[in-house]
């Protein structure tokens, strides 16, 4: 996980190219909703305005080949994570708080008492979850409120089976 604020000259370099595609997305100011910048669809755009919730009431997902990097737009939110990677079925199957892994919709999700640790992130601050690395968005930081994001969801690996 790498975090940083828009607009920063080490945050900007960090995000290399894919500072530009967020500024792209931010700039159209489009409905929620898939905004594909790509044309093969390696890399797009969701627009999302959630409620967030309390920690314990939200589950940790992961991605096994798409890159994640949430940028707050409007609102707050708390973010849990876990550095140590998730591997393709190393989450069991008779985890009754868990969901499988989907290769369809790249995503599976974790016990809710998955240990994780938290960062606050505010308007312009964003956080980057490479495949396999855990993390629990739409917690509250404070009381439950709306927030309004965008996820850039970059293609950076196939694994072996999907």
């Amino acid at each position: 996980m790498i975090t940083g604020h828009l607009g920063d000259e080490f945050s900007e370099k960090l995000l290399g190219e894919y500072a530009g595609y967020i500024r792209k997305a931010m700039a159209e100011r489009l409905p929620e909703g898939r905004l594909d910048l790509d044309p093969e669809s390696r890399v797009f755009a969701n627009f999302d305005t959630n409620e967030t919730e309390p920690q314990d009431d939200r589950m940790a997902e992961y991605h096994l080949r798409y890159l994640d990097v949430h940028v707050i737009l409007e609102g707050r939110e708390r973010i849990g994570f876990r550095p140590e990677a998730v591997r393709l079925g190393s989450v069991p199957e008779a985890d009754a708080e868990g969901v499988p892994y989907s290769a369809e919709k790249d995503i599976g999700f974790l016990a809710r008492e998955t240990p994780l640790s938290y960062l606050d992130l505010k308007p312009g601050d964003f956080a980057v979850f490479y495949p396999g690395e855990a993390h629990k968005p739409l917690c509250a930081s404070g009381a439950p409120g709306t927030v309004k994001k965008l996820i850039l969801k970059v293609l950076v690996s196939r694994p072996a089976g999907i």
